[in-house]
């Protein structure tokens, strides 16, 4: 696992370094008005007790493409092959860290 290995060292790095992920650049106007209008707006109108954030995830195309044969090759879902890596990851990180 040479690159499992190569993200654990990357992710200890980034944190050691206190360097933090970017977020992705924003598309079409992004400056901000000086005020806004919230008086019509309904406060919790999203809210759902007990919702659980999901976070999505990104990979690079030949990554997906890599993880995408193994879940084929295994007969099960991207997101369980992605979580077993991520899993394992993890552990590896924890007892090396």
């Amino acid at each position: 696992m040479g690159q499992g290995r190569s993200l654990q060292n990357s992710l200890k790095h980034s944190l050691a370094s206190g360097r933090h992920l970017q977020a992705p650049k924003m598309r079409g106007n992004t400056t901000m008005r000086g005020e806004y209008d919230f008086s019509k707006g309904v406060r919790g109108k999203f809210y759902r007790k007990g919702a659980e954030l999901r976070l999505p995830i990104y990979l690079d195309t030949k990554l997906q493409e890599q993880v995408e044969r193994l879940a084929r090759k295994n007969g099960k879902e991207i997101g369980e092959i992605v979580n077993q890596l991520v899993q394992k990851e993890v552990e590896l990180f924890e007892k090396f860290s």
